[in-house]
């Protein structure tokens, strides 16, 4: 019994691994794409290759590039390790999953309620505006609807489709095998959290990704939580593009930080119903 229990505990541990060579290729790609274009934006100026690189990574083109790099590097890893283990479909959960329609809305608009309570908290507590979000939110304001199409594909769906095959896919599928349904959601959301490198936008990663990831487990598959990614990361695309941050009342915060709480339990009340699945 003793080594059965050994065996399965370290069956968890390619999960961690590719997790490991995710981050560590997703680093080098990064710094190779950035240096790359600073170089050739500052031709024979090699003193202003780094502000060049810098320049680009917090514009809208430079967000766009690093999202559908990470997005790609994400599936790479997550079909090679599935192909290791045996079977992509099974092992990245991409088959037709048992949402129904409720229950694939319900997805959707609980990541979204999160999203919007957690940027409601950061801004009320004063920290909304720094790190990642509050550049994508500068890179992205005032976009021509050509950089905005393009910035839906590459910062919306790209990520949701790379984070949710590699996290909710690869990654818990494996360790859900190991530990168990819960510790697996954990330590994958851990996990996307700490992949973000940014304090605020981690923590409310690793709380989408509970959220993404229990949902993942009810419907036995990704293809309702790519769709709420995907959407939760539109509405924010959108809404950075659009509207002009700052002069908000803290009340208003308030206030936006408990209807996304609210509309958030009222998903998670219908998508425990048996009507969120089919059959």
């Amino acid at each position: 019994m003793g080594n059965m229990q050994s065996r399965s505990r370290l069956a968890a541990w390619p999960a961690l691994l590719s997790y490991l060579c995710a981050f560590v290729v997703l680093i080098v790609a990064d710094s190779v794409l950035l240096a790359a274009v600073g170089r050739l934006r500052a031709s024979d100026r090699r003193d202003v290759t780094s502000f060049e690189a810098q320049r680009f990574a917090a514009s809208a083109q430079g967000a766009m590039a690093v999202a559908a790099t990470n997005a790609a590097v994400l599936l790479l890893v997550a079909f090679a390790f599935a192909r290791l283990q045996g079977s992509v479909r099974t092992g990245l959960r991409i088959r037709r999953s048992n949402a129904s329609a409720m229950g694939s809305i319900a997805a959707i608009f609980g990541t979204i309620g999160l999203s919007v309570a957690g940027g409601a908290a950061s801004d009320f507590l004063g920290v909304g505006r720094s790190g990642v979000m509050g550049m994508l939110e500068t890179a992205l304001a005032g976009a021509d609807p050509t950089t905005l199409a393009l910035a839906l594909a590459a910062i919306a769906v790209a990520p949701a489709v790379g984070e949710e095959t590699f996290f909710r896919g690869a990654m818990q599928t494996r360790l859900a095998a190991a530990y168990g349904r819960w510790p697996a959601i954990v330590v994958a959301s851990l996990a996307f959290g700490l992949l973000h490198l940014d304090l605020v936008q981690g923590t409310l990663a690793f709380f989408i990704g509970l959220f993404l990831g229990w949902c993942a487990e009810r419907f036995d598959g990704i293809r309702p939580t790519i769709v709420a990614h995907a959407a939760n990361n539109a509405v924010f695309i959108l809404l950075a593009a659009t509207c002009r941050s700052g002069g908000v009342s803290r009340g208003s915060e308030a206030a936006a930080a408990a209807f996304g709480i609210t509309l958030w339990a009222l998903c998670a009340g219908a998508l425990r119903s048996r009507f969120a699945v089919e059959g």
